[in-house]
């Protein structure tokens, strides 16, 4: 193929496990300052997908492409200070404070410090809104409280832009899943706002489809491992694919906003 476009770039992914198929065929474009979220029902392969466009799963089949250079060809920890990961569940296997943590972040930037580490991680807990729990203990945050330190820890992971020009990614495997309904619109708002001033890359793997159709630039819907729609989320997460994929009726409205959503039929 020609050389991939800038941005994250996968082509013809494929991913068996014990005879089993968990991805077919997926081919997937992010370009670095937008929001793309992977969608589909439990056991679709979001996870699995999120883990090979993250450099974590190497694929029997098809390549990924960061900026233009193959992933499993390069160095793990120079990926690592451009691309920072969050799984669904983490929690430290130590009693670090939440501010702990999120110097986590850091650890692949060791070698070469910034010259304002300290404020880096300031400002990463400023800004998912838990510089107050910075002295707990991770072990006696709420799940939320956790979470939006886990954010914040991957921020701090990508805070600067990469020195070489390339842009920064955020990989983030259902971020809202433990948040209340205040915090998902504000975590997901923060993070748009993220990849608008900074340039930055961020692909979400979500549950809620109306979160998709008011955050996202772009969608991809999985259902058994295979691609069932690419797109605008508007375009995209219609009624007639949504009971396909989801086996649940739907019909299209706008918000007072004019955002479009979707509402359960009767």
């Amino acid at each position: 193929m020609n050389t991939p476009p800038h941005g994250l770039q996968a082509q013809d992914i494929g991913v068996r496990l014990h005879g089993r198929i968990l991805l077919q065929d997926i081919a997937l474009h992010l370009a670095p300052g937008q929001v793309g979220v992977i969608l589909g029902p439990n056991g679709a392969g979001k996870s699995t997908l999120l883990n090979v466009l993250g450099g974590l799963l190497r694929p029997q089949a098809g390549a990924v492409w960061l900026d233009g250079e193959r992933l499993g060809r390069g160095n793990a920890a120079a990926l690592a200070r451009r691309r920072a990961y969050l799984p669904q569940e983490l929690v430290p296997a130590f009693d670090f404070t939440a501010q702990e943590v999120v110097e986590l972040g850091r650890y692949p930037h060791r070698l070469q410090p910034a010259a304002d580490e300290a404020d880096i991680v300031r400002a990463a807990l400023q800004h998912c809104s838990v510089a107050h729990l910075a002295q707990r203990s991770i072990r006696q945050l709420s799940g939320g409280e956790r979470a939006r330190v886990q954010l914040a820890r991957t921020l701090a992971q990508v805070w600067h832009p990469c020195p070489s020009g390339c842009s920064n990614w955020l990989l983030l495997d259902e971020p809202t899943a433990a948040l209340d309904l205040q915090h998902q619109h504000a975590t997901l708002a923060t993070l748009r706002q993220w990849s608008r001033s900074r340039g930055a890359g961020v692909l979400l793997v979500l549950h809620d489809l109306n979160l998709a159709l008011r955050y996202a630039d772009c969608c991809w819907v999985l259902q058994d491992g295979r691609l069932k729609g690419h797109g605008d989320p508007t375009t995209v997460l219609q009624p007639a694919l949504v009971q396909a994929v989801w086996q649940v009726r739907t019909h299209a409205v706008n918000d007072p906003a004019g955002v479009a959503q979707l509402l359960l039929a009767a």
